[in-house]
């Protein structure tokens, strides 16, 4: 499987069969926002072929956000770490794979909002992997698994030490078809992705 596999369409004012590599709910928007900018910039004498400007958009990467990085089973790594974040990658969720729930990966910092940040995900988590990020700042795995519990008393909920345990229990409670989507903290994004490298198919 190749990034080609991941690939979003959409069109915006005259331009159709616009294609991005980013799967984000929010990010035709932000796309058509480029678009806008480039036809500004053509306005006032740039010369920006629309070749260019598909190429632009089809080659464009946002570390992070909503990134697959694995297949088999497929592996997303999104920074969401408050409320809003949260349910904006619910939305990506639903959009981009709505007959699969996810197996979730999640470490939180302890000065954050978590229980709102898992409100809106707990109810679609297939199971729970959770695991401490890699700063002073983070929340005990077992306060996390305490605050998943009050919202789900009957998920499935497994603690992890360290990351590539966590993506280890993950993938194999996902399996080969299934999902898994890490979330929580911007700090965990280098050693979700290293573990991931370590143990999984990357997406070429």
């Amino acid at each position: 499987v190749s990034r080609e596999t991941f690939v979003r369409e959409f069109s915006y004012k005259g331009y159709h069969d616009l294609r991005i590599q980013l799967l984000g709910s929010y990010q035709p928007f932000n796309a058509a926002l480029a678009i806008e900018a480039i036809d500004a910039l053509r306005d006032r004498g740039w010369q920006i072929s629309e070749e260019a400007m598909r190429r632009g958009l089809m080659n464009t990467r946002w570390p992070g956000r909503f990134e697959v990085v694995a297949q088999a089973p497929t592996f997303i790594i999104d920074g969401s770490h408050n409320p809003q974040g949260a349910q904006t990658l619910l939305e990506s969720l639903q959009s981009n794979f709505p007959d699969q729930r996810p197996v979730f990966i999640v470490g939180v910092l302890k000065d954050k909002d978590y229980q709102a940040l898992l409100e809106p995900l707990v109810p679609w988590g297939a199971a729970f992997v959770v695991v401490e990020p890699p700063t002073k700042r983070a929340l005990p795995v077992s306060d996390l698994a305490r605050a998943i519990h009050s919202q789900a008393p009957q998920a499935r909920l497994h603690e992890a030490h360290g990351f590539p345990e966590a993506v280890a229990q993950a993938c194999e409670l996902a399996g080969k078809e299934g999902l898994v989507c890490a979330f929580g903290s911007l700090y965990s994004i280098a050693s979700l992705k290293a573990a991931v490298a370590a143990q999984t198919q990357p997406v070429a």
